[in-house]
């Protein structure tokens, strides 16, 4: 791994020219030795812009981006702070003309790479038409810079069709020598950065400066991402029955500075933080304090993502109010966003409650058919005559002889 010489901060640039495409691409140079940024604390400041640039565009793994910058320029952007370039147009973040490239002819041709990053469509105003004004700021070089990696990503990596893809895709590179997609990365770059496909010291240009910048400003300098989120919808019952289970669902907009994704952004058990709810429903929860993760993993900065599970109603002897808080987290890392609260009312299973009034075990209920005290009822009547207390008559006699005779009829049949 190369050292860095903080006083004397020298790079090669590169040394074959890269195709133009269409897509901004950077300048081409042959053979030349820059220097750039050597003070510290002036290389700690470009990294952190950098690193929150990076960041506005999704991008969290901000090292890939500074090992780019320090081959191309030694994380120069204004020419103030390498007059051995030519002048390029005024830029406000320099306060006078930004760094343009020196090995495209005199500077009177005006046909250099602009900014750190150095786009290239052809002279400084052709560059411009292309590209934007935009890219003399030094945080829109930045941004352009993403824009660009992220298009090559999408073109080159098996399996990325969309930019959101490509993000993501640059965010899981570990920036470690010698891991497989940490040198795919590096072909790719010196190759579609640079056009030098398969030069092997265009690309060791690439990697230690890369790994260098890793760990330039000590440990978690790249990995700043920031999580917020907003409230955005609920479904959710407010009554449950005992043992009764639902499928519930809440959603959030994306306000983080990453995309959010299926195995660490969760919602989880919170007030207090990682409590077990009387509600977990065991093969659909992640755990007792962890409903569930993303439904999806293409929620991007801006998106609005849904957290879908079910409950499950717990046992209770008596109707109770359960208070359910949620919150968002990525896990390992941090708890973020509102927490949403609901309050939902669980009666015991076949629980029915005597003070209503409509219940219609309530004898007095009005609407209970055997209360005999409805209006326009009478109570049930006995058979006039000897089945009547204190009944007499020849019709009641009468009446008993026809029933014995159908019982002596009915017991004749039966045994028959």
């Amino acid at each position: 791994m190369r050292s860095w010489t903080l006083l004397s901060c020298v790079v090669f640039l590169a040394a074959c020219s890269a195709p133009n495409d269409g897509v901004s691409t950077p300048d081409d140079r042959v053979g030349t030795t820059v220097q750039g940024l050597s003070d510290p604390a002036a290389r700690r400041t470009r990294a952190e812009h950098i690193r929150d640039a990076a960041l506005d565009k999704g991008m969290t793994n901000g090292a890939l981006l500074a090992g780019i910058a320090q081959v191309e320029t030694g994380l120069s952007h204004c020419w103030s702070e390498a007059t051995w370039a030519c002048q390029g147009p005024t830029s406000a973040s320099c306060g006078g003309p930004v760094i343009a490239g020196a090995a495209d002819g005199p500077c009177s041709a005006q046909q250099g790479g602009l900014g750190m990053f150095q786009f290239d469509g052809g002279t400084y105003s052709q560059t411009l038409a292309r590209d934007g004004q935009e890219i003399l700021d030094v945080d829109g070089n930045i941004r352009h810079a993403v824009d660009f990696v992220a298009e090559r990503v999408r073109q080159d990596i098996s399996g990325v069709s969309t930019t959101a893809e490509a993000i993501d895709w640059l965010n899981s590179v570990p920036v470690q020598a010698g891991n497989s997609k940490f040198e795919q990365w590096i072909s790719l770059v010196s190759c579609r950065y640079n056009g030098c496909c398969g030069c092997s010291s265009q690309e060791a240009k690439y990697r230690n400066a890369t790994l260098d910048l890793s760990g330039e400003f000590g440990a978690g300098f790249w990995n700043q991402v920031n999580y917020e989120a907003q409230f955005s919808a609920q479904e959710v019952p407010t009554e449950m029955t005992s043992g009764e289970e639902a499928v519930v669902w809440f959603e959030f907009v994306n306000d983080s500075s990453t995309t959010w994704d299926l195995d660490n952004t969760r919602l989880g058990c919170t007030d207090p933080q990682d409590r077990e709810s009387p509600f977990y429903e065991q093969g659909n929860w992640i755990s007792p304090s962890r409903p569930t993760g993303a439904d999806h993993s293409n929620y991007a900065p801006g998106s609005v993502g849904r957290f879908t599970f079910v409950l499950k109603a717990p046992q209770v002897d008596a109707p109770t109010d359960f208070v359910e808080t949620y919150q968002l987290l990525q896990e390992g890392v941090t708890w973020f966003g509102p927490t949403v609260s609901v309050t939902i009312h669980v009666t015991p299973e076949g629980w029915t409650d005597p003070t209503d009034p409509t219940d219609p075990t309530d004898p007095t209920d009005p609407t209970n058919p055997t209360d005999p005290n409805l209006p326009g009822r009478t109570a049930p009547q006995e058979l006039a005559g000897g089945c009547a207390a204190g009944g007499s008559g020849a019709g009641g006699w009468i009446g008993l002889a026809l029933i014995g005779v159908v019982v002596v009829v009915r017991r004749r049949r039966f045994a028959a």
